[in-house]
């Protein structure tokens, strides 16, 4: 009798171990395919992305690999190779083909320096192979996304710090040849009174003209933006694009949802945080004023139509909307705290680096368990 009691239990305990489930390769590079379960073991062979195998078993042996948290598995690739493979860049067949022939729309939240995690996230969705048909962004959000959707399939962490380091540039040289165009006009015009004052007058004139150029006025930053994005218009983006702005009305406010017209102005009106930027007029208004606004679920639901949303969510609140909607949502909420907030919103110093790569590693698992309600 206690043979028989025996044997399924055997049984029970080999088909458990025992997972033989379907995954995919999902990296930008390769995978190595190592004989022992850690990065030092000898490589067997590079895995490509798309690549099937099946996962064999898991193991109790975890690794921080580039700052991602990982968990090493057994697998048998298609050529019938075994060996042990970083599982934090496989996703199960199951996870991609609940993706697979739908419309997704990406929506990056408000958030002001904590908007910089949306960068980590956007290459977290970038590995897991997901490709978004739209992208809705208010605030930093809409900055990121703008550039998501200008320029796809970059170094988002990269182009960033360019744009952020191109803007202080741009206004190094706007103060440069204010200061020589007004110095000059000034100089002469006090040598006309008093040739004495000609060359002091001239360079304290371009001096003050010099420090009336600022990085902070948000007109400066509109033209830059202008510029950097070639005038380009939503509507002819390859990634359909949306942001919004509350304006003000009598009492009240109103929403602007922008998914047409110049690139550029439409950012422009998202990130109008009189905190950040000194204004034109106060009759636009940052959408984080609002939390459904703030991270605009429900916008993009109505605006694009799509099957799945992925909202990434860096307020610090969960995203507000209705659950009987009938875009399916997965909601990432990141949160890290911020100590020198100039520089990460500016793309520079260690700490931007860091927020990214565990906005990075941290999407890549949430995005991985929030499938599992789809």
């Amino acid at each position: 009798m206690k043979k028989i009691l025996i044997l399924p239990l055997l049984l029970f305990i080999i088909s458990n171990c025992s997972k033989n489930e379907p995954a995919l390769v999902s990296v930008t590079t390769h995978l190595t395919l190592r004989e022992q379960p850690n990065k030092l073991s000898r490589p067997i062979k590079k895995l490509y992305n798309n690549q099937r195998v099946t996962i064999l078993e898991e193991t109790e042996n975890f690794e921080f690999i580039d700052n991602v948290y990982g968990q090493y598995v057994k697998i048998k690739d298609g050529d019938g190779d075994k060996g042990y493979l970083f599982d934090a860049y496989l996703v199960k067949e199951e996870f991609a083909n609940k993706f697979k022939n739908k419309r997704i729309c990406l929506v990056l939240s408000t958030g002001g320096s904590a908007g910089v995690s949306h960068i980590g996230a956007l290459r977290a969705i970038n590995y897991l192979n997901i490709t978004p048909d739209c992208v809705y962004g208010n605030s930093t959000g809409a900055l990121i996304g703008s550039l998501y959707a200008r320029y796809p399939n970059q170094d988002y962490q990269l182009l960033y710090s360019n744009l952020m380091s191109s803007y202080f540039q741009f206004i190094k040289n706007k103060k440069s040849e204010r200061a020589e165009e007004n110095g000059i006009i000034g100089g002469l015009a006090l040598a006309f009174l008093n040739p004495f004052l000609g060359i002091a007058g001239g360079m304290l004139i371009a001096q003050n003209s010099a420090n009336n150029v600022s990085e902070k006025d948000i007109s400066n930053f509109q033209y830059f933006l202008n510029e950097y994005y070639n005038g380009a218009r939503i509507q002819n983006l390859e990634i359909d694009f949306a942001t919004s702005h509350f304006k003000k009305k009598g009492q009240g406010v109103e929403l602007q949802i922008e998914k047409s017209g110049n690139l550029a102005n439409a950012v422009i009106n998202s990130i109008s945080n009189p905190y950040i930027f000194k204004l034109k007029s106060d009759e636009i208004i940052d959408p984080g004023i609002d939390r459904s606004a703030a991270t605009p679920v429900l916008d993009a639901c109505s605006t694009f139509n799509p099957d799945i949303i992925i909202a990434i969510n860096v307020t610090g609140n969960n995203a507000l909307y209705d659950p009987t909607i009938k875009c399916k949502v997965v909601e990432v909420k990141l949160s890290y705290p911020i100590e020198n907030e100039n520089y990460v919103l500016l793309g520079m110093g260690d700490e931007y680096d860091s927020i990214v790569k565990k906005s990075f590693s941290d999407s890549l698992h949430i995005i991985k368990k929030e499938s599992n309600k789809l």
